[in-house]
């Protein structure tokens, strides 16, 4: 089993989670029809968490969003890929030819989206 992880950087940098990332979902949905990818989104920046993935994707939408490196220590020392129109020169996402049609899924979010409704008056909710 491949475990990998899919780190929306504008939530983890702290910002208020206000919706979810278009090509986070897209790579959620190509990714999970492998049965042998247990795919995740990343909501802990801890070592312990991060170390726990094979192969991780990170997506920032917004070049005033702080890089991963302000906020992760030894950030590229993990297995760690950058995606999205936030990082300098780097493709919308992973397998853009594969997934180009396919319809995306945003359950991995889930998490998140629970937590706001319990949490209502939460700073991040």
């Amino acid at each position: 089993m491949i475990k990998i992880g899919l780190m929306d950087v504008e939530i983890l940098s702290g910002k208020k989670y206000m919706y979810p990332n278009f090509d986070l979902c897209v790579t959620y949905t190509y990714l999970k029809q492998n049965l042998d990818n247990s795919v995740h989104l990343i909501t802990s920046t801890s070592a312990a968490n991060l170390s726990k993935y094979d192969k991780i994707y990170a997506f920032k939408m917004y070049r005033h969003t702080k890089h991963p490196v302000t906020f992760i220590p030894n950030y590229y020392k993990y297995p760690i890929e950058e995606y999205g129109p936030g990082f300098i020169n780097r493709p919308l996402r992973p397998f853009l030819l594969e997934t180009r049609e396919i319809l995306c899924d945003g359950k991995c979010y889930n998490p998140i989206l629970q937590f706001s409704i319990e949490n209502r008056f939460h700073p991040s909710a």
